[in-house]
């Protein structure tokens, strides 16, 4: 099931990395990747190809929606929201939500992720 977080103005959808992945693979979301780029280069998803985006998780989660337009982030599609280790990809993804995106957090982030998953979507 999904657990709902009330965040400041949206509320915000959590999916555990197993529901997430059929997002990705099937719906045609896309990972957006909220780690430092020295962690994103890496390593991150490459499967689906070009599944997966990042944008350094500002200090102030307040300056991310800003960062995400500076990125060209598509609001045509929706976005997996996963942090470091989950601890703020709920906040993050209720930003992105009041600033127009379709977004759900990932629960336990890119750590939450890995732990399911490899880069390329085997278990």
């Amino acid at each position: 099931g999904v657990s709902r977080v009330v965040g400041r103005a949206a509320e915000v959808e959590e999916v555990a990395p197993k529901e997430g992945m059929v997002l990705l693979e099937r719906q045609g979301w896309k990972f957006l990747d909220l780690r430092d780029e020295r962690s994103y280069d890496n390593e991150h998803l490459t499967k689906p190809a070009q599944c997966s985006q990042n944008v350094p998780l500002p200090e102030d989660v307040a300056a991310l929606a800003q960062a995400c337009e500076s990125a060209r982030l598509s609001k045509a599609v929706p976005w997996l929201v996963a942090d470091q280790d989950g601890s703020r990809s709920t906040e993050a993804a209720a930003a992105l939500i009041d600033a127009g995106w379709e977004a759900v957090a990932v629960v336990g982030g890119y750590s939450g992720w890995r732990e399911g998953w490899t880069t390329s979507g085997r278990r």
